[in-house]
């Protein structure tokens, strides 16, 4: 578990002069069916200690580490009346983790994914260079770091947007059959979409 940023470039150093594998998880519950959250034979290193959370000074984003789990952005940004533009379904998952990935959420049929809601990332490369990325500074990294599954360096903190939280919703619970559930289901889809539904939640 690192305690900072150069224990990150320690470990990336020692990874790169060894040619082994370097492996970041989110945190110690891993909720990677796959398997990458494991290290074969190469170093796994924990980020459930870079959770730090830092609101801007206009109070209209968030700086956190990327080990940040989204069930506490949520609850932080809750209580100021605010919330990411993308809520993924499950939670306890980091901030790091979903940008990586991409991340789908309850609102991506109309927003896209988290990792297309993102101000600056910074951004540990394979030398131990920090870099800060925007859609204004090092914008060939910020793409590519962003969905890139940490093919191009260590994601260590993401400035997320935050939007007005709404004050009221109306859910709507919706059952089918087992047998053919799925078929309706997608049949559906349009409708909701087409009436902007703002969340959906299949299950």
């Amino acid at each position: 578990r690192p305690g900072g940023k150069n224990d990150i470039k320690i470990a990336i150093k020692v990874a790169t002069e060894l040619s082994i594998s370097l492996v970041v998880r989110g945190s110690q519950v891993s909720h990677s069916a796959g398997g990458q959250a494991q290290s074969n034979g190469g170093l796994l290193l924990d980020f459930s200690t870079v959770c730090a959370i830092e609101p801007s000074s206009d109070g209209l984003s968030v700086r956190v580490g990327a080990g940040t789990m989204w069930n506490d952005v949520i609850d932080y940004s809750l209580g100021l009346g605010l919330m990411p533009p993308v809520v993924n379904d499950y939670q306890h998952l980091s901030v790091g983790g979903t940008i990586s990935v991409g991340g789908v959420g309850f609102m991506s049929h109309m927003c896209g994914v988290q990792a297309g809601h993102v101000n600056e990332i910074e951004v540990l490369t394979g030398k131990g260079d920090v870099m800060h990325c925007s859609p204004k500074v090092n914008t060939d990294l910020f793409d590519l770091a962003r969905g890139g599954l940490g093919q191009f360096g260590v994601l260590t903190s993401i400035t997320l947007p935050l939007v007005q939280a709404p004050k009221q919703i109306i859910t709507f619970k919706l059952f089918y059959s087992q047998s053919d559930g799925a078929k309706y289901f997608l049949n559906e889809i349009g409708h909701f979409v087409g009436m902007e539904v703002e969340m959906i939640h299949a299950f």
